[in-house]
C-alpha cells in the first residue's frame, strides 16, 4: 500500500478500513446486480422498477465513497477506463447490427433470426457486465474523458445542466456532415469495380478493382477493405498497387494516412499486400486506421479461407488488363505481365 501525503491517510488507517469496506462493497455489488436485472426485466412492475433504480443509484454512490476511502490509485483505474470505452464501442456496434438485421428481416430480405438472437444475447451480457445501457455507458465514457482531459469545471457544468437529446442529435448530425463532406480525406468511388468483385468476408468486404488513371499516366490493381460504420459502407484500408506510384491508405475516410511503397525493399506490391493478409496483419492494420471495434470482430479464419479466391481474382484482373503482345521479349513486358507469368510458374511447381 502506497500512501499519498496529500490525502492525510496512513497505511495503518487504510488497512483497518479494508475488511469492513470490502465486505460492504461485496454486498452492494450483489444487490446492484439484482436491481439491474429487475430494470431489464419486462415483468418488473412500474413501482418496483422505480424502487430498483433508486436503490441502484444510491448503492453506486455509497460504493464510490467506500472505494475512495481506501485511497485507490489513479493508475489502477486507467486500464479499466480504456476497457469501458472498448465495451461501449462494442455495444454501439451490436445495437447498429441488430437494427440493420431487424430491418432486413422485416423486409423479408434475409432469414438471419439466429444471428440477430446471438447479437442480442451478447449485448445483454455486456449490459449486465457493466450495468449500463449502450447510451448510458457512452455518456459515462464521455464524462470520464472530459474529466481526465483536465476539464473538471466544464464536466461539472455539463452534469449540472446536461444538453437536451435534441441538441445532442443535432450536434451528431452536424459532425457527421462535416466529417463526410468537409474533411480532407479520400473517397474511392470504385468506378471500374466489376459486379461480383466485392467479396463479403465476415464483417468485412474486399473490393477488387483494376484502376486506370490516364490523368497521371498510371494504372494498377487496387484492393479496398470495407465495412459498415454507422449504417454506411466505409473504406477502412486501400491498397493501390500501381505501376508508377504504388501506395496504400490507413483510413481513407478517417485519418487518411498515405504510405508510399519502397519497391526496392517491399518487392511487388500486390504480392506484399496479400502477404500481409496471409500473415494475419489485417486486424492490426484496421485498428491503426482508427476502427478498433471492427478490428476486434474480424474473423481471421474466414479471411484465410477466402484469401485463395481473393488472390486468384486479383491476379486474373492484372492479367486481363495487361495482355501480352505477340513476340514481346521479357525486356519489353510490363511488371504486371512478368508477375503473372511468375505466379503461373509458381503454381505449376507447387502442383508437381
Amino acid at each position: 500500500i502506497k500512501v499519498s501525503l496529500t490525502e492525510r491517510l496512513t497505511k495503518e488507517q487504510i488497512q483497518a478500513r479494508m475488511p469492513h469496506n470490502l465486505a460492504t462493497l461485496e454486498r452492494l455489488m450483489t444487490r446492484s446486480r439484482e436491481n439491474f436485472a429487475a430494470l431489464l426485466s419486462r415483468r418488473t412492475h412500474r413501482h418496483d422498477w422505480t424502487n430498483a433504480r433508486r436503490q441502484l443509484l444510491r448503492d453506486r454512490t455509497k460504493s464510490l465513497t467506500l472505494v475512495e476511502e481506501l485511497s485507490l490509485r489513479t493508475r489502477r483505474v486507467q486500464p479499466l477506463v480504456k476497457q469501458l470505452a472498448d465495451i461501449s464501442q462494442r455495444m454501439d456496434f451490436l445495437r447498429g447490427q441488430i437494427k440493420r438485421l431487424s430491418g432486413e428481416i422485416k423486409a423479408g430480405l434475409a432469414d438471419r433470426e439466429d444471428e440477430r438472437s446471438n447479437l442480442r444475447q451478447e449485448l445483454r451480457e455486456l449490459m449486465f457486465h457493466t450495468q449500463e445501457s449502450p447510451r448510458s455507458l457512452r455518456q459515462r465514457c464521455e464524462k470520464i474523458s472530459l474529466r481526465s482531459a483536465g476539464y473538471e469545471e466544464l464536466a461539472s457544468a455539463v452534469e449540472a445542466n446536461p444538453p437536451s437529446q435534441a441538441k445532442l442529435d443535432e450536434a451528431e448530425k452536424k459532425g457527421r456532415q462535416l466529417s463526410r463532406d468537409e474533411r480532407r480525406t479520400v473517397h474511392h468511388m470504385m468506378p471500374e469495380l466489376i459486379e461480383g468483385d466485392k467479396l463479403q468476408v465476415g464483417n468485412l468486404k474486399f473490393g477488387l478493382e483494376y484502376r486506370h488513371l490516364p490523368q497521371i499516366n498510371d494504372q494498377g490493381m487496387a484492393i479496398h477493405v470495407l465495412a459498415e460504420v454507422a449504417d454506411q459502407e466505409v473504406e477502412l484500408l486501400a491498397f493501390d498497387c500501381f505501376q508508377v506510384a504504388p501506395h496504400y491508405h490507413y483510413g481513407p475516410r478517417n485519418q487518411d494516412v498515405r504510405v508510399y511503397w519502397d519497391v526496392t525493399t517491399s518487392g511487388e506490391t500486390l504480392r506484399w499486400t496479400l502477404d500481409q493478409f496471409k500473415a494475419g496483419n489485417l486486424r492490426s492494420m484496421i485498428e491503426r486506421a482508427g476502427y478498433p471495434a471492427i478490428a476486434a470482430e474480424v474473423d481471421e479464419s474466414l479471411v484465410q479461407e477466402m484469401l485463395p479466391q481473393i488472390e486468384a481474382r486479383a491476379f486474373a484482373l492484372v492479367a486481363q488488363n495487361n495482355p501480352p503482345q505477340a513476340g514481346m521479349s521479357d525486356a519489353r513486358k510490363t511488371k504486371a505481365q512478368l508477375i503473372e507469368e511468375v505466379e503461373a510458374l509458381r503454381q505449376q511447381v507447387a502442383a508437381l
